[in-house]
């Protein structure tokens, strides 16, 4: 029978001595994690680069709008940071003549930039379901039951797919549309500060009017910035602006917003046709 060379390596130790073995193995994995987080830190997902923070800063405030997205109708409800990134793209896109399908994809690429494939063939799926305004009780539940691990526990296409049914309703948040056959329209959007409606009135005639009306809970201001037009008020209650002879199909940009001129504003997009 041969011989096996020796080997210079430690003999195996005995069951007994597996705890201490254990013990050291995690003290140099807590070594190792500690290491790297010290040499690239973590970021939170609003951060492009470390920064510092005061100890007693206050917890980061999320914008006022939020409130009515962390309420949209979808299967599992979305991350913060998610709706976020989707309501400031959406705002954006809406203002740009592009077919529906083209803003679904846009609002949502930069979130999953591995899954080109995959966004093009479930924006198709979104847009031909319709918004949440839409949807049957039967069938909205069906899609609930697809989502029973959250947002977290769904694969790459479920979370595109949730991402994309949020972007399709803000964007109808959003959009105000009247025609002379729909002269009205209302929007609400639910803030930290109370609800503000919106409603648009195309009046048509020889010269046609867009009657703009605004309730807000809060001291604000309501602007067509393409037009001049800027009306304020230190106060809850309604603003009214006036658009004589809108350009049919154009996207006038509506911004209101609450608080101080400098606060913050959230824009929708008036369209009128004629």
């Amino acid at each position: 029978m041969g011989h096996y060379p020796k080997s210079n390596m430690p003999p195996l130790p005995q069951l007994g001595d597996m705890p201490a073995v254990q013990s050291h193995f995690q003290t140099i994995l807590k070594r190792r994690l500690q290491i790297e987080i010290e040499q690239t830190p973590p970021l939170f997902p609003w951060e492009s680069e470390l920064q510092e923070y005061p100890i007693d800063a206050p917890a980061i405030e999320l914008p006022m709008w939020l409130a009515q997205l962390q309420s949209l109708r979808l299967p599992t409800p979305l991350p913060d940071d998610i709706l976020v990134t989707l309501l400031e793209r959406c705002q954006g896109l809406a203002q740009q003549a592009l077919q529906p399908g083209l803003k679904l994809v846009q609002a949502v690429e930069s979130l999953f930039p591995d899954q080109p494939q995959a966004i093009d063939q479930i924006a198709g799926l979104v847009l031909a379901t319709g918004t949440a305004r839409d949807s049957q009780p039967q069938d909205f539940q069906a899609l609930k039951a697809a989502f029973p691990g959250g947002y977290a526990g769904a694969n790459p296409q479920q979370q595109v797919t949730l991402a994309m049914l949020a972007a399709r309703d803000i964007f109808d948040a959003l959009t105000l549309k009247v025609t002379a056959d729909a002269p009205t329209m209302s929007r609400h959007w639910q803030t930290n500060r109370g609800l503000v409606t919106l409603t648009a009135t195309y009046e048509p005639g020889a010269i046609a009017r867009l009657h703009l009306e605004a309730d807000l809970p809060a001291a604000g201001h309501l602007e067509i910035g393409s037009l001049g037009e800027t009306v304020t008020q230190t106060g809850p209650g309604i603003l009214n602006l006036m658009v004589s002879d809108p350009e049919p199909e154009r996207l006038y940009s509506l911004e209101v917003g609450l608080g101080d001129p400098e606060g913050s504003t959230l824009t929708f997009t008036l369209v009128c046709s004629h």
